[in-house]
């Protein structure tokens, strides 16, 4: 995320430990093909344990912020795409 404002970023990741490591591996095998209806089931069920899990404890328990002024965001492919005018002004007439 960055305040277009001032220009400070700010990383924002899920820890490593909070994330089910069996989300990520019914994830691989939904994603393969070689599933059955019960491991959509399963899945389903593991996602909304974790995200009961995610909001019922503190944040930093489960994501890290690591603040950078240094961040340079990737050109856009799309140019103008979703683009928010209103922060054209928010450094005054020279951010135009």
């Amino acid at each position: 995320m960055q305040r277009i404002s001032t220009g400070a970023s700010v990383r924002v990741r899920i820890r490593a430990a909070a994330y089910p490591t069996e989300v990520r591996a019914l994830a691989r095998k939904i994603e393969s093909g070689n599933f059955t209806p019960a491991d959509i089931d399963r899945f389903q069920k593991i996602q909304w344990d974790y995200a009961q899990r995610l909001v019922t404890r503190p944040l930093t328990e489960s994501v890290e912020f690591v603040v950078s002024q240094a961040y340079a965001w990737p050109e856009l492919s799309c140019k103008d795409f979703s683009r928010r005018k209103d922060n054209d002004y928010k450094r005054g007439p020279q951010a135009r």
